[in-house]
């Protein structure tokens, strides 16, 4: 299969990924000047720290330190103040995502499902129709030799009873013991069927599956 692009939603992210780049510049400036006004604290607490524990006056350093401080953190509030505007100033763009969403189930899902829908409708069709036209085979055969079933049968158990024979040749039915796909008649193999496609809807592939592309045209007739 050929998955198809949703477009809309490509344009969409397409839309917002220009948005964000333009707003990158102000994050990115925003971020740098926290991590200055982080660097600025913990230089601030490391050489407090260490000067008490030294017994070292270091005033005038931490004065200074301070001062950073209080300035980074204005550059910070500026920066601030820049991104909310700048992301207040950038357009969203023409396609919301309201839109994207409303396009994908009014007409990409639907597009979607008018290729997939058909292909396997007509598997699962054909699947049935064989399924059961080869009960309806088995069951023409079976009335078929039915009689001729019940007659053998009756003769097999006359010849014991006259002693012809020692044992009791069975006589079944031809399509009794008839083995279709490893089972003991079609009723056992329909029924083997089943089993394997519920055991590949649990993942368990069955032996000689073959995938089939598209549904085949079979000739059709009337029972």
């Amino acid at each position: 299969m050929q998955i198809k692009e949703y477009e809309l939603l490509n344009q969409y992210k397409e839309q917002n990924t220009k948005r964000a780049d333009a707003l990158q510049q102000y994050q990115q400036a925003l971020t740098d000047a926290k991590s200055r006004l982080q660097e600025l604290e913990t230089q601030y607490d490391y050489t407090f720290t260490t000067s008490v524990s030294k017994g070292e006056d270091k005033a005038k350093e931490l004065d200074k330190i301070n001062d950073d401080i209080s300035l980074q953190r204005e550059v910070v509030a500026r920066r601030e103040h820049d991104y909310k505007l700048a992301n207040q100033a950038l357009p969203d763009g023409d396609i919301t995502s309201v839109d994207v969403v409303n396009e994908y189930n009014s007409t990409f899902r639907k597009e979607i499902q008018s290729e997939y829908v058909p292909l396997v409708e007509d598997k699962l069709k054909l699947a049935r129709d064989l399924i059961l036209s080869a009960i309806m085979d088995h069951r023409e055969y079976s009335a078929a030799y039915s009689d001729l079933s019940q007659e053998m049968k009756e003769i097999t158990m006359a010849n014991h009873s006259s002693g012809k024979t020692s044992l009791i040749n069975p006589a079944h039915h031809p399509t009794d013991e008839a083995h279709v796909l490893g089972k003991a008649g079609v009723i056992k193999a329909v029924q083997g069927v089943l089993n394997d496609v519920s055991g590949f809807t649990y993942g368990k592939t069955p032996y000689n599956f073959q995938y089939i592309a598209k549904a085949p045209k079979l000739e059709k007739g009337a029972k």
